[in-house]
């Protein structure tokens, strides 16, 4: 009988631990650390996926951009393609801030911002980012002490003159490895 409490309760308490740290789709499914623990840390770009389809009353163009951890490679929506060596480095802090380095073709971009999630603090699935290099409104897909992948997706619409209505849709994932 004492053995079947036993075993009753590290059920539970297993249970309570795995289903407790797991937010986003493919977050880890046992954590003993917090999200925000998991978070507060330095992370090192390593993968990055965008599409940008513009539709302007039906004409479509598309622009990508891709890396692959030492190269970004950008395609216009003319077919026009570039490339250049990357980087963007993120740290977090356990009081607000966050810092992103970017560097570009050897240009060093470095700002302080902010980080905070916009949803409630039990879910803790979309994280706000504000800064002048890296920032917006991302959904926070996977969250582990080794990697992090955000992911934007949106769409805008616009009617600049009155009558000509443009749609972009945005389809964008940032993965990275923390260092």
């Amino acid at each position: 009988m004492k053995k079947s409490h036993l075993l009753l309760l590290l059920c539970l308490v297993t249970a309570s631990v795995s289903t407790g740290c797991k937010r986003g789709e493919d977050d880890p499914a046992i954590s003993l650390t917090s999200r925000d623990g998991r978070l507060m840390r330095e992370w090192k770009l390593v993968g990055w996926d965008r599409v940008v389809t513009e539709n302007d009353n039906g004409v479509e163009t598309v622009s990508t951009r891709s890396y692959d951890g030492t190269v970004l490679t950008t395609t216009n929506g003319n077919g026009n393609t570039s490339t250049r060596t990357y980087s963007l480095d993120l740290v977090f802090d356990k009081n607000g801030y966050f810092e992103a380095t970017e560097v570009e073709d050897g240009d060093l971009l470095n700002d302080i911002g902010y980080w905070q999630w916009l949803n409630s603090d039990k879910n803790k699935v979309v994280l706000l980012l504000t800064n002048n290099v890296f920032g917006g409104s991302l959904r926070v897909r996977r969250l582990s002490t080794k990697d992090l992948v955000l992911e934007n997706n949106y769409t805008e619409v616009d009617d600049p003159a009155g009558t000509d209505i443009i749609t972009t849709v945005t389809t964008e994932k940032l993965t990275f490895e923390s260092i």
